[in-house]
Formats: structure tokens, C-alpha cells, sequence
């Protein structure tokens, strides 16, 4: 993925109310990537912009639109 995609923010396959949670099923762009962080589990992450507000997600937590 790569800054400009547009995405769907997936739904959290254990069901739990954490992230990806308000915005799962939700088309957003991607903005900015950045490196792995160890706060968010190790992978690389992107700020994107869905539903009018910029959040940060995984990108196993995204996919391809």
C-alpha cells in the first residue's frame, strides 16, 4: 500500500470493541505511512482519513480497495 490508496478498514476477526471498532468496514485514503511501532504490535502502520477524522491503524488492519 502506498500513500493515496483507498482502503476498507476491516472488521476485528475476535469480535472485540477495540480498534479497528468504529471504523470497521469504513473506506478511508491512506495518508502518511510509517514504520513499525512496538506500541502497535511490531507492523507498519498508516495514518488515514476516514469518516472526517485522521487515525492511525495497522496495515493488517486495511485492505486494498
Amino acid at each position: 500500500m502506498k500513500v493515496g490508496d483507498i482502503v476498507r478498514v476491516l472488521d476485528d476477526e475476535l469480535g472485540t470493541p477495540a480498534a479497528p471498532g468504529w471504523a470497521a468496514g469504513e473506506i478511508a485514503v491512506i495518508l502518511k505511512l510509517v514504520g513499525p511501532l512496538p506500541i502497535r504490535g511490531g507492523y507498519a502502520a498508516a495514518d488515514i482519513m476516514v469518516l472526517g477524522k485522521v487515525v492511525q491503524y495497522n496495515l493488517t488492519e486495511l485492505e486494498a480497495v
